[in-house]
């Protein structure tokens, strides 16, 4: 029997990023008539999911309420209400929470308020609570880790992003691995490709140059300021090197100043957030990406889409020795798995394969294989029906 399931996600079009893309792709393949989404309210007023008769919003108010820049765990009733009553009108049989905090914290009130069963989706980062040394992550206050063990506690089921997210809630939150899903990210391989015959980079600065590109949110755990420094230390060996930053985020000053500080500016682009297309274009035209991940504090990468949409477009990529990143690729075959703690390792990877453009080829063809086979969405969520297909627990 197919429940009728909320999926309950702030990350959600028009909003950019990989939880965003993976839950998008979860509703648009369930079966027809079986899911609604709640996400958060937005100002794009033309978002094409706006007239989507499956995508409601919460209200401006109750979304600014529960999920502002630091979210309240009480009151949130606003945005409670809105939920009661949106699993009231249509009649929901279980809720899928988007990850543990405030999706979770929300599903959870309604299943002790209303009896409805949710699942939990789990990204790595925001369950992770063994750390560095330093003082950052969301599970560095102990307030929300006793709220993330009551969600862990009260959910059915709990979808991981990757082995490395199943491990963390085995040896981290002894949650018995009979329910544990497993579902990894995945990719439109049909939405990103090689480049065409013809086809011109996104930029003009580009021609010419040996371009190294990374892409996300700009977050300390990315490592973007030890790619910075890998880049000024290589630029003697490869001059015509250029570094293409493609997001934005809380870090984008901090990484300005610093290629100031190293006076690469001739070798560093900014590019600022940019469109799916654009960021394809950016993919088709890079020699080399690079997402090079490492832990700050409790905070580390849980896994890392942009590694599967580089590798369909038909590039190597490089990926720091941390989180579930490794998983996205085959290490030597399809790109390398890098120390990304400090720059020597990653300038030396780069300059290796800058400097090989045959082996560069041969990873990049490789590497959309891996994708056509591995990780294209079809696939993905064709081993995935349990999402949909398991009937919902009695109510209480």
């Amino acid at each position: 029997m197919t429940a009728r399931i909320l999926l309950l996600a702030e990350n959600f079009p028009p909003i950019n990023g990989g939880a965003s893309r993976l839950f998008w792709e979860v509703s648009r393949r369930c079966p027809p008539g079986s899911m609604t989404v709640l996400t958060s309210w937005t100002v794009k007023e033309r978002d094409s999911t706006s007239c989507d008769p499956h995508v409601l919003r919460w209200s401006r108010s109750a979304t600014e309420g529960a999920f502002g820049s630091t979210f309240h765990t009480w009151p949130f009733g606003q945005a409670l209400r809105e939920l009661r009553e949106i699993a009231r009108l249509h009649r929901i049989d279980r809720i899928l929470a988007g990850r543990t905090l405030l999706e979770g914290w929300l599903a959870l009130a309604v299943r002790v308020l209303d009896g409805i069963p949710y699942d939990c989706f789990t990204h790595g980062e925001e369950i992770n609570t063994i750390s560095n040394g330093e003082s950052a992550g969301l599970l560095t206050s102990r307030r929300y880790r006793y709220m993330t063990r009551l969600v862990l506690r009260g959910a059915e089921r709990i979808v991981a992003n990757s082995d490395f997210t199943a491990t963390v809630l085995r040896e981290q939150w002894s949650i018995d691995a009979r329910r544990i899903r497993l579902l990894r990210p995945g990719v439109d391989s049909r939405f990103f490709t090689p480049a065409p015959a013809g086809d011109s980079p996104p930029f003009p600065q580009w021609r010419g140059r040996h371009v190294v590109l990374t892409a996300g949110r700009l977050q300390a755990r990315k490592g973007y300021d030890v790619l910075i420094r890998a880049i000024a230390s290589l630029r003697g060996a490869v001059p015509d090197v250029l570094l293409a930053i493609a997001g934005a985020g809380e870090e984008e000053q901090r990484l300005r100043a610093l290629v100031r500080e190293l006076d690469i500016a001739a070798h560093v682009s900014f590019a600022g957030a940019v469109s799916e297309e654009v960021l394809r274009a950016c993919y088709r035209h890079c020699d080399v990406f690079v997402l090079a991940n490492r832990q700050i504090g409790c905070d580390v990468e849980g896994f890392g889409m942009v590694l599967l949409e580089a590798q369909a477009c038909g590039v190597p990529v490089i990926a720091g020795r941390s989180g579930g990143s490794p998983e996205t690729l085959i290490d030597g075959v399809t790109g390398l798995v890098v120390d990304c703690t400090a720059p020597e390792g990653l300038a030396a990877a780069l300059t290796s394969l800058l400097g090989d453009p045959a082996r560069r080829l041969a990873m990049g063809e490789a590497a959309r294989r891996l994708v056509e086979e591995r990780f294209d969405w079809e696939s993905v969520m064709a081993g995935a029906g349990w999402l949909f297909d398991e009937a919902a627990a009695a109510r209480r």
